[in-house]
C-alpha cells in the first residue's frame, strides 16, 4: 500500500490541473494522515481552491481536530509531496455518520479503472481508502484519453 501512496505525487505532478483529481487525492491521503483513530471521526468533503472541508461527528470532535488542525495539514501535505491544502474546515455532521455511509465498489460504477487495477487495489484493507484510490485512477485514466 505504501507504493501506491508514493505514486500520488507523480500522479497529480504528471496529470493536466483537475479540480476533480485534486479532490480525490486529497480525500484518499486525509484518510492515511488522520490514521485509524481519527478515521473514524471524519469524513472528507469537498476540497474547495486549497481549503478542506472534513465533516465531524459533533462538537467535541470538532474542538478537538480544530485544535490539532496545523499538525494534521503539515502531515497531510507532507504525505501528498505538494502543499495542495492551506486550510482544513471542520463541520458537524452528525447524520453523516448515522447511516452506514460505506460504498462497495460494486455499488459505484468505475468503468474507466482495469479488473486488474481492481484487484490489486484489494492490498488496501481500508475500503474506504481502496474506493478513494479507485477513484483516483479512474479520473486519471479518463484524462488520458483526453
Amino acid at each position: 500500500m505504501d507504493d501506491l501512496f508514493k505514486l500520488l505525487p507523480g500522479l497529480l505532478k504528471s496529470m493536466p490541473d483537475s479540480p476533480e483529481l485534486r479532490e480525490s487525492v486529497v480525500s484518499a491521503v486525509w484518510r492515511r494522515a488522520a490514521g485509524a483513530g481519527l478515521r473514524e471521526h471524519t469524513i472528507p468533503g469537498s476540497l474547495e481552491g486549497k481549503r478542506l472541508k472534513l465533516f465531524v461527528r459533533d462538537k467535541i470532535w470538532k474542538k478537538n481536530l480544530e485544535s490539532m488542525a496545523p499538525q494534521l495539514l503539515f502531515r497531510l501535505n507532507a504525505l501528498m509531496d505538494a502543499r495542495l491544502v492551506d486550510y482544513l474546515e471542520f463541520e458537524v455532521a452528525e447524520n453523516k455518520f448515522e447511516a452506514d455511509k460505506k460504498e462497495t465498489l460494486a455499488d459505484e460504477a468505475i468503468p474507466a479503472v482495469s479488473a486488474e487495477l481492481v484487484e490489486k487495489s484489494e492490498a488496501i484493507k481500508d475500503p474506504a481508502l481502496r474506493e478513494q484510490f479507485l477513484k483516483s485512477a479512474a479520473v486519471y485514466l479518463a484524462n488520458q484519453k483526453h
